[in-house]
C-alpha cells in the first residue's frame, strides 16, 4: 500500500476511536534532525533517534521484526490477560502482540503508554495500525499527562468484560529504548495503572468483615428504613442552584465565616465530621451527611441542643446508634450496593465514594445543584501537620493519616503532603466530577488539587454563583412533605418478613452443599496433595479434578437466586475479587498441570471455608433483623 494510503487509513482509524489524538498528531513534523528512517540489513524500515546528540538505532540492524519477535518470546509468558506496553516505537510490538500472541495468552485488555507522540506519528506512515486504533480492547496513552489516564484506566479499562478479576496477572512489555529515553514517565505510568487497580479493589470493598458490618448494621436499621423519606423525593429539585459542600479539613478554619452569607443563596451540605464546628459558630447546615460504618460518627452529633430545620442524610450502612443520636429529621440515602437491592425499599441510591465528602458530593450532584462549590476539602495535611478543622470531635490531629505519606500537586500548584487514605478520597472526587457535566468549584484555599475542579478561593465563588435567594429549606420541606400520609410501615415490614424467611433458607440450603464439598476437599488434601508435595507420589486427577470441577459448579451456581445474590454479592465481593485474582494467577505460577491443580484444591478450600462463614454470619444477622421487624411490626400493630 502507497504511504499516503497506508498514512490516509491509519489517520482515519484514529480519528474515530481517539478524535483528540488524531488532531494532535494530523499536522505534527516530527524534527528530521532528531529522527531518521533508515533501512535495516533486510530492508525493513528501522528509525534513528538523536540522544545526547548521537543517533541510536531503535530496532534490531539486521531484522526489526524478527528482533521484535524475540524479545516478546523471551519474556516466557504464559498468560496476559492485560498486557502493558512501555513504549510504542513503529508498532512493531504491538502488532506482533496482538497478531501471534493475544490469543494464546488470554489477552482481554492492552495497554500503550508512549511518552513522545512523535513516534506515533512516525509509526502511522510506517506500519497498518488501523485495526490495533479500532479495537476496543487496545487503550492508547500517547504524550498525555500520565495522570489523566487514571479515570480511563478506572472507568473504561478496569470495570469492563471482568478484567478486575485478572489484574494481578497483568504483563509488563517494557520497549527498552523508550524507557531509557524517559525511564520517570514510565515509572509513573505504571504507578497510575497500579493506583487504578488498587482503587477498583478499594471500591469493590476491601474487607469482608467490613462489608458485614454494614449489612449487619443494615438490618438493624430496617426501622430506620422504613420509617424516613429517601433522598430520591430531593433528586432533581434543585436544578442549577448552587450547592456549598463542607469538608472537615484545616483549610476550613480560613473560611468557615463565609458560609453563613450564603444559607439563603446555595445548599449546603456538610459532612458529619464538620457539624459541631459549623454549629459552635451558629452556622446551620441544611443537610449533614453520614456514611461510615465504624464505632464513633454518633459523637458527631451528640450534645447539640437544636437540630430544627437541619437534615441527617444517612446511610443506614452505619451504626444504629448514630441514627439515635441525631435528634432531627432524617432522608435514608442508600448507595449502590447489592444489600439495598435486597430491601426492594427505593430511597434512591447513589453511587458513593469511599468517604463522606464523596457522598457530600454525588448528593449535591444527584439533586441538581449547578455549581457545586467546596470547602475544608483539603485531601492534605496543613503545613503544622493538622489534619481536620478546629472543634472537629476527635481532635486536629489525626495520627493515624501521618502513617503513610506521599507527595501530590497542591490547589496552589506545588508539592503537598498527603496520605495514601486522602490520595484514594481525591481519585473518588475526580471520576465524580468527570461524571458531572456541570461546574465543580474547589474553593478549599489549600490543600490537594482536585482535577476536573476550577480552583478559587471561596469569596469569588460566592461572588460569582451565590448573588441570589433561593431558599433551600423550602425546596426541601417541599419535596418531603407527603411522606407519612403515603408510608405503609406495615405491608414494608411483612414483605421484609418474608424476604428474610426465604433468604435464610436458601443460604442454609448452600451452606450444606459448601460443607459436603469441603468435607471432600480436606480429604484430597490429606490423602493426595500431602502425599504429592511431602514425597512426589502421584496424584490422581479424575480425583483431584472431580473437586475443581463440583467447585465450579457452586461458583456458577450459588448466587442465583436472586435474594441470596443481593444481600451476599456486597460482602462476598472483596474476598471474591481476591480470590478470582489468585486463582487466575496460577498458570503463571504453576506450568507444570499437576501442581497447579493441587494448588486449586486449596484454594478452593480456603474459598468454601470463607464464604461459608460467612454465609453463616449472615444467616445470624438475618435472624437478629428478623426479631427487630416481628418488635416493630407488634408496636405497630398496638398502637393502631
Amino acid at each position: 500500500m502507497p504511504q499516503t494510503a497506508l498514512f490516509a487509513r491509519n489517520m482515519n482509524a484514529l480519528q474515530k476511536r481517539y478524535p483528540r489524538l488524531a488532531e494532535r498528531v494530523k499536522d505534527l513534523r516530527p524534527d528530521a534532525g532528531k529522527y531518521r528512517f533508515v533501512r535495516a540489513r533486510n530492508g525493513q524500515p528501522n528509525l534513528l533517534v538523536a540522544d545526547d546528540h548521537r543517533f541510536q538505532m531503535l530496532y534490531d540492524p539486521e531484522d526489526p521484526w524478527g528482533a521484535s519477535l524475540a524479545h516478546l518470546k523471551a519474556l516466557k509468558m504464559n498468560f496476559a490477560p492485560i498486557a502493558v506496553f512501555l513504549g510504542l516505537g513503529l508498532g512493531y510490538h504491538l502488532h506482533l502482540f496482538t497478531r501471534n500472541f493475544a490469543e494464546r495468552l488470554g489477552t482481554k485488555k492492552i495497554l500503550v503508554f508512549e511518552e513522545n507522540r512523535d513516534f506515533l506519528r512516525l509509526a502511522v506512515e510506517t506500519i497498518d495500525l488501523s485495526e490495533i486504533f479500532l479495537h476496543p480492547d487496545v487503550q492508547f496513552f500517547v504524550g498525555e499527562d500520565i495522570e489523566e489516564a487514571y479515570l480511563t484506566l478506572r472507568q473504561d479499562v478496569v470495570m469492563d468484560k471482568g478484567v478486575f478479576n485478572f489484574m494481578k496477572s497483568t504483563k509488563v512489555i517494557p520497549l527498552a529504548p523508550h524507557v531509557r529515553r524517559n525511564p520517570d514517565y514510565y515509572r509513573r505510568a505504571l504507578d497510575v495503572t497500579k493506583r487504578a487497580f488498587s482503587q477498583t479493589m478499594i471500591m469493590a470493598g476491601n474487607d469482608p468483615i467490613d462489608s458485614f458490618i454494614g449489612m449487619d448494621n443494615l438490618l438493624m436499621n430496617i426501622r430506620h428504613i422504613v420509617n424516613n423519606p429517601g433522598i430520591n423525593r430531593l433528586f432533581g429539585r434543585f436544578q442549577g442552584l448552587p450547592a456549598v459542600t463542607v469538608g472537615a479539613g484545616p483549610s476550613l478554619n480560613k473560611n468557615i465565616h463565609l458560609i453563613q452569607k450564603v444559607r439563603e443563596k446555595a445548599l449546603i451540605i456538610c459532612c458529619d465530621a464538620s457539624f459541631k464546628p459549623l454549629m459552635k459558630r451558629n452556622i446551620r447546615p441544611h443537610l449533614v451527611v453520614s456514611l461510615e460504618r465504624t464505632d464513633g460518627t454518633e459523637y458527631f452529633f451528640d450534645g447539640v441542643p437544636d437540630f430544627e430545620d437541619i437534615y441527617l442524610a444517612i446511610c443506614p450502612l452505619i451504626r444504629p446508634q448514630s441514627f439515635d443520636s441525631f435528634r432531627g429529621e432524617k432522608i435514608i440515602v442508600h448507595r449502590t450496593f447489592s444489600h439495598f437491592n435486597w430491601l426492594h425499599l427505593d430511597k434512591g441510591a447513589l453511587a458513593i465514594g469511599p468517604c463522606v465528602g464523596n457522598m457530600a458530593y454525588k448528593v449535591a450532584h444527584a439533586l441538581g445543584c449547578d455549581p457545586i462549590i467546596m470547602i475544608g476539602q483539603d485531601l492534605a495535611f496543613a503545613a503544622d501537620g493538622d489534619t481536620h478543622v478546629k472543634d472537629m470531635p476527635f481532635g486536629e490531629r489525626d495520627e493515624n493519616y501521618h502513617e503513610k505519606v506521599l507527595e501530590v500537586e497542591g490547589n496552589d500548584g506545588k508539592p503537598i503532603k498527603t496520605s495514601r487514605a486522602w490520595d484514594i478520597f481525591r481519585g473518588s472526587y475526580e471520576e465524580d466530577i468527570r461524571a458531572n457535566s456541570g461546574i465543580t468549584i474547589n474553593a478549599t484555599e489549600g490543600g490537594a488539587r482536585i482535577r476536573g475542579a476550577r480552583i478559587m478561593t471561596f469569596q469569588e465563588a460566592i461572588d460569582g454563583y451565590c448573588r441570589e435567594d433561593r431558599h433551600p429549606l423550602s425546596i426541601i420541606k417541599k419535596a418531603l412533605a407527603g411522606f407519612r400520609d403515603q408510608l405503609n410501615a406495615r405491608e414494608d415490614y411483612e414483605a421484609l418478613l418474608k424476604r428474610i424467611d426465604h433468604t435464610h433458607a436458601a443460604l442454609d440450603a448452600l451452606t450444606v452443599r459448601f460443607q459436603e464439598l469441603l468435607a471432600t476437599a480436606r480429604a484430597v488434601q490429606r490423602d493426595q496433595i500431602v502425599p504429592f508435595i511431602n514425597s512426589g507420589a502421584p496424584l490422581d486427577r479424575k480425583i483431584v479434578d472431580d473437586v475443581i470441577e463440583r467447585f465450579l459448579v457452586i461458583l456458577n451456581e450459588f448466587l442465583r437466586d436472586q435474594d441470596v445474590n443481593d444481600i451476599m454479592l456486597h460482602t462476598l465481593q472483596p474476598h471474591g475479587i481476591w480470590f478470582s485474582n489468585k486463582f487466575n494467577f496460577l498458570p503463571d505460577l504453576y506450568t507444570d498441570g499437576d501442581c497447579r491443580a493441587a494448588a486449586q484444591v486449596l484454594m478452593v478450600r480456603e474459598w468454601l471455608g470463607v464464604t461459608g462463614q460467612l454465609f453463616v454470619s449472615t444467616m445470624e444477622a438475618l435472624a437478629k433483623g428478623r426479631a427487630s421487624v416481628i418488635k416493630d411490626l407488634q408496636e405497630l400493630q398496638s398502637a393502631a
